[in-house]
């Protein structure tokens, strides 16, 4: 609950409009999840910020949630792609195990480039519980 808490206070205390928060894949479901389930300032975070876990539909939602996997096999890692010029800020969420590849760095490395803001979270959720 903390990670997701975590965000959605960054999105409300930054006001970004759109977001890629970059997840383990391990834990992407229970996160997703998560957003469903909890509240901020007495509205559930589902209701206050849209989220998708489709990077092909990121432009429908202010949350993109994805995996270095849904980025590579759905959009394609290539800057020239539509999809690296959508977000204000990538939220790095790291899980217990490692997702920081050579795609994983290509995906930062192009984000920096494009001046896009990266913010680093790390996910509190146990892979257990995912």
């Amino acid at each position: 609950m903390e990670t997701m808490m975590s965000i959605a206070h960054i999105l409300r205390d930054e006001h970004y409009n759109h977001v890629l928060v970059l997840v383990d894949p391990k834990l992407k479901a229970r996160l997703l999840q998560e957003w469903e389930l909890h509240s901020l300032d007495g509205r559930k975070l589902s209701e206050q910020f849209s989220i998708t876990s489709l990077p092909q539909r990121a432009q429908d939602a202010q949350i993109c949630l994805a995996s270095v996997f849904d980025i590579q096999t759905q959009i394609g890692v290539d800057m020239a792609q539509p999809f690296f010029t959508l977000f204000d800020a990538v939220i790095l969420c790291d899980g217990a195990s490692t997702m920081h590849g050579p795609v994983w760095h290509q995906i930062v490395a192009i984000f920096t480039i494009m001046d896009v803001h990266l913010l680093h979270v790390r996910a509190l959720v146990s892979e257990e519980s995912a």
